[in-house]
């Protein structure tokens, strides 16, 4: 028997990003996650929004890299474990694809219902890590 190895591309468009950030960083992600927020005239320039949407805007409109901490380590020794970088986020999906956790990324392309915040929490690993290190 032969195998058949075939790709399969999606587009992962700009809503389901973001979605994954809010419920990430307002859920899945923050037993592990502390982020750098933007400068502090971004936040105010974008004051009546959500800090999870202000720092999505800051990396995926405005092409910031936002640094990505370690929850647990205290301010004194506090280093970057990961950074979000728009200019990433193709190939970290596609690594997510390889390393076989694609379903978690179908789960909030696909809008079935399936999209939770674990799913939300390993996709943002992946964009912010670059693979699954906490969970």
């Amino acid at each position: 028997m032969v195998n058949i190895n075939i790709k399969v591309t999606h587009e992962v468009t700009r809503e389901v990003l973001e979605d994954i950030f809010v419920t990430a960083l307002e859920g899945g992600s923050n037993y592990w996650c502390e982020i750098d927020p933007p400068s502090n005239a971004f936040m105010r320039e974008h004051k009546n929004e959500a800090t999870s949407i202000i720092i999505f805007k800051a990396v995926y409109d405005h092409g910031m890299k936002i640094r990505v901490f370690d929850v647990e380590d205290d301010d004194e020794g506090k280093v970057a474990i990961g950074e979000l970088d728009v200019t990433n986020f193709e190939k970290r999906l596609q690594k997510l694809i390889d390393d076989g956790n694609g379903h978690h990324l179908m789960a909030q392309i696909d809008d079935a219902g399936a999209a939770d915040a674990e799913s939300a929490d390993v996709v943002f690993q992946y964009l912010s890590l670059g693979e699954v290190v906490y969970g």
